[in-house]
């Protein structure tokens, strides 16, 4: 259950991020960039360069394994070390979209952008709001080689029940996003009304 966050006439729009091939589209060679960005140096820098200096991978289904194969983009499917890799490159992403300050005011406290590994959250008590941190996102997604898959990007308009659905249109870019209802996000429904 979602309460709509705000006044008896506000409204939250939710947009639930999903990136395209995430993990596997990471841009080795700016991801090594965000690290000395970071201040992580040294021989932990000169490890990480190595594990993914001209990688290697092969598919295993039960006894069938396909010949090596170069892997140029992405972090490693199944290393330990991946999810932090992916966390340390997007993290300028929610530092760039909590500087708009365009998210919803809880106790003199923006909430605008969720992560969880590879699952975005944009909230906002406002359709331009909500736009003006999908602009800034584009931009960043432009810089840093990565795109959304506008298929299963959407976003749902949280509202009392006698407010009516908006009819703002959102995009990505030039592209439009889906509205709906309801999402699936981790495994849990968010839903508008009582469906």
């Amino acid at each position: 259950h979602v309460s709509v966050l705000g006044s008896e006439s506000k409204s939250t729009f939710v947009c639930f991020v999903d990136l395209k091939k995430a993990f596997d589209l990471i841009n080795r060679d700016l991801l090594q960039y965000k690290l000395l960005m970071y201040g992580i140096n040294g021989q932990f820098y000169k490890a990480i360069k190595a594990l993914y200096k001209a990688p290697l991978a092969c598919v295993q289904v039960n006894d069938l394994k396909t010949g090596w194969f170069s892997t140029p983009f992405g972090v490693k499917q199944g290393d330990v070390l991946s999810p932090t890799l992916f966390s340390i490159y997007v993290n300028d992403l929610a530092q760039e979209i909590k500087k708009t300050n365009l998210g919803i005011d809880i106790n003199n406290w923006n909430l605008s952008i969720l992560l969880y590994a590879d699952d975005i959250i944009l909230i906002a008590d406002e359709e331009i709001k909500l736009q003006g941190m999908l602009n800034t996102m584009n931009d960043w997604c432009n810089k840093w080689r990565l795109t959304i898959n506008s298929d299963k990007t959407q976003i749902v308009h949280f509202r009392k029940p006698l407010v009516p659905q908006s009819n703002f249109l959102f995009y990505f870019g030039k592209t439009t996003l889906i509205k709906s209802s309801h999402f699936r996000y981790s495994a849990v429904w968010f839903r508008h009304g009582k469906e």
